[in-house]
């Protein structure tokens, strides 16, 4: 991949990364084991940026290594790697924030906050939840993980009307 462009590696790598994601994720809400590792980010009670940061450290070590081996595998290179470690960061921390941010018809391509906090919810989902994009929400379309707006109103939950989830418009207001 040494030929290649860093900008294309970073478009190419970025998507198969973030399925890759998904795809782990999805794997923490549905393998037992690995729920007892991931329940503790969804023991949160307000939705904010910080809440980003919430893990048991196996699940670091699972998530991580679940996403980045094929990775290698496929050839990425150390810059590239570091990119995308840093753009996924800023990503989880503002699918976290407490922002109703609505990307329009593009969100059924890109993920938000929005749209995560649906995934937060444990009300209307139970445990193995929905909607476990990272970057791209194209996934949950395509792999059928969102049904929140099925008979329902396009409303962010909160913790009067949905569940354990407080989503609060920018600065606690």
């Amino acid at each position: 991949m040494a030929a290649t462009p860093l900008w294309a590696q970073l478009v190419v790598f970025l998507v198969v990364k973030d399925f890759c994601e998904w795809l782990v994720h999805r794997l923490l809400h549905r393998v037992p084991w690995l729920w007892e590792f991931h329940k503790l980010h969804h023991s949160i009670t307000q939705l904010d940026w910080i809440g980003n940061m919430r893990f048991h450290w196996m699940e670091i070590v699972v998530y991580k290594s679940l996403t980045y081996l094929p990775l290698v595998v496929l050839g990425i290179e150390g810059p590239v790697i570091l990119w995308l470690a840093i753009f996924s960061t800023l990503i989880g921390h503002l699918n976290h924030a407490n922002l109703r941010i609505d990307w329009g018809p593009l969100r059924y391509v890109l993920n938000s906050a929005r749209f995560h906090a649906w995934h937060h919810d444990v009300v209307l989902h139970g445990a193995h939840g929905q909607k476990y994009a990272i970057m791209l929400s194209i996934w949950d379309w395509l792999y059928g993980a969102d049904y929140s707006f099925v008979n329902q109103k396009e409303e962010t939950p909160s913790r009067s009307d949905r569940g354990i989830v407080t989503v609060q418009v920018a600065m606690g207001i």
